[in-house]
């Protein structure tokens, strides 16, 4: 497993405040990390999740991108796996689905 390609999911999008950050990180984070098992991808547990912000002052909107880093492990794995970590896939506490 140490040696599989890492592969980058990012989702890109807007917020009016910046007390929204807080909130809109967490879900979105939540909604990629399900999309990316669906497809059969875990996260990289070593790599962060890049978040970042930006401000646009004429508009006067928040903009941020956030990026997860992931390998393949195929769809049955990626609903067993937490994600993976020092090369080692980290097991979920959540009961398999049949």
């Amino acid at each position: 497993m140490t040696h599989k390609n890492i592969k980058r999911f990012a989702i890109v999008g807007e917020f009016q405040t910046d007390s929204e950050i807080p909130k809109t990180r967490y879900s979105y984070e939540q909604f990629l990390t399900k999309d990316i098992r669906h497809r059969g991808y875990i996260p990289v547990l070593d790599l962060d999740t890049a978040w970042s912000t930006e401000y646009d002052e004429d508009s006067d909107r928040w903009f941020f991108t956030l990026t997860i880093q992931t390998i393949y492990v195929g769809k049955r794995k990626a609903r067993e796996c937490e994600g993976i970590l020092s090369g080692s896939l980290i097991p979920r506490s959540t009961p398999k689905v049949m």
